[in-house]
């Protein structure tokens, strides 16, 4: 059972890092398909479909399996959040999608290619998250009213949303470029697992710790590493690459 405090606390950082899924997501296809209101519409319908989806089924959970089922969803989120919305990850998926569906009616369109995207990788991710909320409310304190007790999580979500938007696309991504964007959100959701396994006694600790350690290597490989070896520089906007052409260079 965990304190008022650490409850907030990680239901704060939760909606911090899942706004931030969302505006990693905008920026990581605009390359692909472009940005548009029809691109922003379809990422932010999945986002919320995904949200409300989390909320239900997390509502719906054993009472005896809310720690660990907590538990599995960070750590299945932060290895989701680090490789699936990484630019090595996301060229991969676009291009192939592409190629597969080339001069297919209907399928070959990029917003078909992005809704699958969203609903075959963010979709998974929000949903995951998403379910902190339901889970959280069981470590209220029985004094407190069902309905005081969901109004004050979903309040501090919410919250965690708001400063997760200018967070992530003010801040990070402005003066950090996008994979330390995704690398210190998934290091937010890291202190999550941290905060939840601190109370708990369980022979997975140590695997659980093992997998969020190995996921934010990957995440470090695949979005800071990898990126800084592709281009030149990284924008809140677009890639900037640098290639060698004859009679000069091409940008």
């Amino acid at each position: 059972m965990f304190s008022t405090k650490r409850a907030y606390l990680i239901l704060l950082l939760e909606g911090l890092a899942s706004s931030g899924v969302q505006m990693v997501t905008i920026r990581q296809t605009v390359a692909f398909v472009g940005s548009s209101v029809l691109c922003t519409s379809i990422i932010i319908s999945c986002f919320l479909g995904a949200l409300a989806l989390g909320y239900f089924f997390g509502g719906k959970t054993a009472p005896e399996k809310f720690s660990r089922a907590l538990l599995f969803n960070l750590v299945g989120a932060i290895a989701l959040f680090g490789i699936g919305l990484s630019y090595p990850f996301v060229s991969m998926f676009f291009l192939s999608i592409a190629d597969i569906s080339y001069g297919l009616p209907i399928l070959g369109n990029p917003l078909v290619h992005l809704l699958a995207f969203c609903l075959l990788v963010m979709s998974p991710l929000v949903f995951l998250l998403g379910q902190t909320v339901p889970l959280l409310l069981n470590t209220a304190d029985q004094e407190t009213r069902k309905s005081e007790a969901a109004g004050s999580a979903t309040a501090i979500s919410t919250v965690g949303n708001v400063v997760g938007c200018l967070l992530t696309s003010l801040v990070l991504m402005y003066f950090l470029g996008v994979g330390y964007s995704i690398l210190v959100n998934c290091m937010i959701l890291s202190f999550c697992v941290l905060l939840v396994l601190r109370p708990e006694k369980t022979v997975l600790k140590p695997m659980l710790l093992s997998i969020t350690s190995l996921s934010l290597a990957v995440a470090f490989v695949a979005n800071v590493r990898m990126p800084n070896q592709l281009f030149a520089a990284t924008t809140p906007y677009s890639d900037i690459r640098v290639e060698a052409k004859d009679g000069g260079k091409s940008w």
